[in-house]
């Protein structure tokens, strides 16, 4: 893992380091919006939730969502930001088979 830059945003990223205390993220997400864009980690959150998928704790089931944003408000509508509508819609629309390579998504 290598964070850098003026204005880094993450969430739950330790998980990913090999020190840490735990097997890893639940999921891992990329998505743009800067640092408004981190709220789409808690419509992943909610989807792996509501399907019994993350860490099981005494309280139920807790999904880690290792999550990275790109500054990328320059482009498009700087007012458009994912949030957590549309980090659920990401999960629902995932699919298993290899993506489209090119100028896609944040590609």
């Amino acid at each position: 893992m290598d964070v850098r830059g003026g204005g880094t945003g993450t969430r739950e990223l330790e998980t990913l380091s090999p020190l840490a205390n735990a097997e890893g993220p639940t999921a891992v997400l990329l998505t743009g919006g800067s640092a408004f864009g981190l709220a789409a980690a808690d419509g992943v959150v909610r989807w792996l939730e509501e399907r019994g998928v993350g860490r099981p704790t005494p309280m139920g089931t807790v999904p880690l969502v290792s999550s990275v944003v790109v500054y990328d408000l320059v482009e498009g509508e700087g007012g458009r930001r994912p949030g957590p509508d549309e980090g659920y819609a990401a999960c629902e629309n995932a699919r298993e088979e290899i993506p489209e390579r090119g100028a896609v998504g944040a590609g």
